[in-house]
């Protein structure tokens, strides 16, 4: 019964497959964030710039 079991649960895919997805939805949230984070500091650059130039005008 035990040597069935074991059989069976090594045998099931189920749940390295569902590690997998769960992995490269990590990977990519984060390539997400980091994304997001260089172009709010992109923007916020190009506002500083827009915003120095009427100042100086």
């Amino acid at each position: 019964m035990l040597g069935t079991l074991f059989s069976r649960y090594a045998s099931d895919e189920g749940g390295a497959t569902a590690i997998e997805y769960g992995l490269l939805l990590a990977l990519m949230a984060l390539a997400l964030i980091s994304g997001i984070g260089s172009l709010g500091e992109a923007t916020g650059d190009s506002f500083q710039n827009t915003n120095d130039s009427i100042e100086s005008a």
